[in-house]
């Protein structure tokens, strides 16, 4: 990258003459394009593709994560792929059961989430990542599901985010607002039109099973297609609910 180098060199020159109020005109003007140059957006992109990462990969970024955090500049966007990365650092802490690393991890993710947040306060996932980190911490609690509110009133239609934030929702459905429930419910239905029928399935029989009539009667607008893979797969699990509208034949081996 030398014409990077050349560049950075003639603007220190050219700083060095002009005097430090134009230090700070430069600055504010290409800070946020200075970030896209860490590469944190590509990493923070595939792992919301849940892509597999090897945690070595992840540690190489740590300098540029570092850097960001401690800039005293908001760069919202840089600071929420950082979030996004610290998000999986800290489920591969606790996947791994590395006791040492969990309780850091989460409480790294939790700063920066409430410093990008302070930056850019209409963020979903970030307010997801705040909840989250708390439910580790803390366990579910009634008081504490604002932050999930939040999330779901900012971004009610985001697929990646709703994967992650499906069971959290379920499983606070009795503490969150009348409002908050239907988009809930609305969120299971968009999972399966999406193609998601494991994943519901799994939210059906999991966090969802105490309210599983209303999923199931929420899911009646889904597409018939995945209606069927949705029935086929819970009885495949050994459940027989009735999803609507989906009549299937006898049990056969492949189903």
């Amino acid at each position: 990258m030398p014409h990077r180098r050349l560049f950075a060199i003639v603007i220190a020159r050219a700083l060095a003459v002009a005097g430090g109020v134009a230090v700070v005109v430069w600055s504010a003007q290409s800070g946020q394009l200075a970030w896209r140059d860490l590469g944190l957006s590509d990493a923070a992109a595939k792992v919301a593709g849940e892509e597999p990462f090897k945690d070595e990969l992840l540690a190489g970024l740590e300098p540029k994560m570092a850097a960001v955090e401690s800039d005293p500049a908001c760069s919202p966007s840089a600071l929420h792929d950082v979030a996004v990365i610290r998000l999986r650092q800290a489920e591969i802490a606790m996947v791994g059961g590395k006791q040492a690393e969990i309780d850091p991890a989460l409480r790294r993710l939790d700063a920066v989430a409430r410093r990008s947040l302070q930056c850019s306060p209409m963020d979903p996932f970030l307010w997801l990542a705040l909840y989250w980190v708390d439910v580790q911490l803390n366990g579910a609690r009634a008081e504490a599901v604002a932050p999930l509110e939040m999330s779901y009133r900012l971004g009610p239609n985001e697929g990646w985010i709703a994967l992650r934030r499906s069971r959290y929702g379920l499983a606070a459905f009795d503490e969150v607002s009348p409002a908050t429930r239907e988009a809930i419910l609305n969120e299971e239905r968009s999972l399966l039109d999406a193609g998601f029928a494991k994943e519901v399935g799994e939210n059906l029989t999991g966090a969802g099973w105490p309210i599983h009539d209303l999923i199931l009667a929420r899911l009646a607008d889904a597409t018939a297609e995945n209606r069927e893979l949705l029935a086929r797969r819970l009885r495949r699990d050994g459940y027989e609910m009735r999803v609507p509208g989906i009549v299937l034949d006898e049990t056969r081996p492949w189903d």
